[in-house]
Parts: C-alpha cells; structure tokens; sequence
C-alpha cells in the first residue's frame, strides 16, 4: 500500500482562502494557491467551490434557461419547421414556389414588378 503524502491540505486551503475571499474567481485562486507553493488547477479549484456551497445549503447555479420559462421561438412549431406565419424575415419553400409562378403566369419578373405595384397602388 502507498504512502499517504504528508503536506498542506490543497482543499481546506482553497476553503481557507473562500473564506477570505468570497468573490474571488477559479483562476485568482490558483495563483494565491502558487503562491503558497500548491499546485491546483481552476477546475479543481470549481469542484472544492460547489461542494463547499452545497454543504453550506446554496444550491448550484445553473445555466440557461430557468425551468417553467415558456417563451419559444417565434414561428417556431412542435417539429422544428419554420411556421409560415409569425417571422417576417424568413420565407418558406412554399410560398418561393407560389411566388415563382407566379413570377412565369405574368410573363417574367419585370412584368410581375409592374403588376404587384399597380395592386399596391389600388390597395392604397
């Protein structure tokens, strides 16, 4: 069986300094801990953190968004596909299509320019 190494303790040391510092970041760490001749990585550094505040009854924090948050996507529908409805910036297949021919029916994209104007002008 290997020994046990003899020395500082690296976790109580980085509780240690916490302590002293509560706002202090993973890396301001690391080189205080240099400093006292301890070699520790900032993850490690992250893991001695969230344990030390979970013992102490703060939860973790966590990333993204907030469970119950019920905002989606505009124009977003259960599978994924743009909805043709909602977002004015995207178009969708079908409405190039339809666009498309009728761009061909009025005799080519000058001639469709001219038509979807004097609509305009009539809606007006």
């Amino acid at each position: 069986m290997a020994k046990k190494k003899s020395g500082p303790n690296k976790s109580q040391e980085i509780r240690d300094y916490y302590d002293a510092n509560p706002n202090a970041k993973p890396k301001e760490v690391v080189a205080a801990m240099e400093e006292k001749g301890l070699t520790v990585s900032p993850t490690f550094v992250s893991t001695i953190r969230s344990k030390q505040l979970a013992r102490d009854g703060q939860p973790p924090k966590r990333r993204g968004r907030p469970k119950g948050s019920t905002k989606k996507k505009v124009g977003a529908t259960r599978r994924g596909a743009a909805a043709t409805t909602g977002n004015q910036d995207s178009v969708s297949l079908s409405s190039l299509k339809k666009a498309k021919e009728f761009i061909d029916s009025a005799g080519g994209i000058e001639k469709a320019r001219a038509t979807i104007e004097a609509i305009d002008q009539l809606s007006d």
